[in-house]
C-alpha cells in the first residue's frame, strides 16, 4: 500500500522522469485501458516481492535475476529514445532518477509505515535498506549513491526529490492513471475518494497538488482510520508472538495469490515492454 499511495506517486512528481515513464507507454492507461498499466504494476510489486525474499541475492536467486533484467530493460529504453530522437531533459533513467526511484522504495517506504504508526525495529530497518542497497548495485548505481543506512537515504532521497520536483502533465496522467486503475480493482465511488485520500495522506499537500490528486472533505477521517489500523498491527506484531509468527508466514503467500489475481496473465517476465516491440517492430 505504501508503494503504491506514497513510493510510486513520488517518482511521478518528478517531471522529467515522469515524461520518460509517459513515452515509453509503460504506465499510462490511455483510453481507459488499464491491461498494460496493471501489467507494469504488477511487474514492479513481484520485482518487490523476489528482491525481498529470502536468499533472493544467491548465485541463483530469483531477485538477482530480475533485478539484472530490469538493468536490461533500463538500457533497452535509453536506446529506444536516442534512437526515436524523443527529446528527455538528461540522460533517460539516468544514475539521479535511479537513485530517487531507490529511495522511495527503501527509505521513503519506512517514512510511509511510520505515517502509519508502524515503527519496523533497528535490525528491520538496517537490514530493509542494506537489501535494497544490493539492490542498487546490480541495477547499476554507483557506490557512492548507494546509502549505508536509513539516515543517510533519507536525506539523499529528500535531496533527489526536493531537486527533481516538477509539475507536468505527464506526472499528472501517471497518477490519474493509477488512481483509476484502484477505482476499477474496487468497484464503488467511495474507494475512489478513499484512494485520492490516502494518496495525499502519504505524499503530503504540496506533493498532492503538484500532482492533481483530488482533495475532499473525509480526507481526516481517512487517514485516523489507517493510522489507528497500523498502530494496531504494530501492537499486534510487537506483542504476540503466535501473531508474528502467522504473519511473517502467510503475508508473502497473501501478497503472491494476490498479484496472481489481479494479473490478467498470471507470470510476470520482465520483457521489452509491449510498446517498445510495437514500435521497434520486434516479433514477440
Amino acid at each position: 500500500m505504501v508503494l503504491g499511495f506514497k513510493a510510486l506517486p513520488q517518482c511521478y512528481a518528478c517531471g522529467d522522469g515522469a515524461e520518460v515513464l509517459y513515452q515509453t507507454g509503460r504506465l499510462d492507461g490511455k483510453d481507459g485501458d488499464y491491461a498494460r498499466l496493471a501489467r507494469r504494476l504488477m511487474e514492479t510489486s513481484q520485482f518487490v516481492i523476489d528482491t525481498m525474499a529470502p536468499d533472493a541475492f544467491t548465485p541463483e536467486g530469483r531477485g538477482l535475476i530480475v533485478a539484472a533484467k530490469i538493468r536490461l530493460i533500463h538500457a533497452a529504453i535509453r536506446f529506444y529514445l536516442k534512437a526515436r530522437k524523443i527529446a528527455v531533459n538528461g540522460t533517460a533513467i539516468s544514475q539521479t532518477y535511479l537513485a530517487g526511484t531507490l529511495m522511495a522504495f527503501s527509505a521513503l517506504t519506512l517514512q510511509g509505515l511510520s505515517q502509519m504508526e508502524m515503527t519496523p525495529s533497528p535490525a528491520e530497518t538496517d537490514g530493509y535498506i542494506h537489501c535494497w542497497r544490493i539492490v542498487g548495485h546490480v541495477v547499476g548505481l554507483r557506490a557512492e549513491l548507494l546509502p549505508e543506512n536509513y539516515e543517510q537515504a533519507t536525506a539523499l532521497g529528500t535531496q533527489i526529490f526536493d531537486m527533481e520536483l516538477k509539475s507536468s502533465d505527464a506526472g499528472k496522467e501517471l497518477t490519474k492513471a493509477l488512481l483509476l486503475f484502484y477505482g476499477d480493482m474496487i468497484p464503488g465511488k467511495s474507494f475512489d475518494i478513499v484512494a485520492a485520500d490516502l494518496m495525499r495522506f502519504f505524499l503530503g499537500t504540496h506533493i498532492a497538488n503538484v500532482l492533481a490528486v483530488q482533495d475532499s472533505a473525509s480526507g481526516d477521517f481517512v487517514t485516523l482510520l489507517f493510522r489507528f489500523f497500523g498502530k494496531l498491527l504494530n501492537f499486534a506484531e510487537s506483542h504476540s508472538g503466535k501473531f508474528r509468527s502467522l504473519f511473517e508466514k502467510y503475508t508473502p503467500l497473501y501478497m503472491q495469490a494476490m498479484l496472481n489475481y489481479m494479473n490478467p496473465a498470471k507470470q510476470v517476465y520482465f520483457d521489452i515492454p509491449p510498446s517498445l516491440k510495437e514500435n521497434w517492430k520486434i516479433g514477440s
